[in-house]
């Protein structure tokens, strides 16, 4: 199966590796969000 479509994975540690990253870009992208928005997402 490919993810987004973008490219497929060598095995469950290179899933694990871009999911962790995705985890990053996440937590760095609810910091951007003003407070008032915050609390929507935990």
């Amino acid at each position: 199966k490919r993810l987004r479509g973008e490219k497929t994975f060598s095995g469950p540690e290179a899933l694990k590796e871009q999911i962790a990253r995705d985890i990053e870009q996440a937590k760095a992208w609810l910091k951007e969000e003003p407070p008032n928005n915050q609390s929507l997402y935990y």
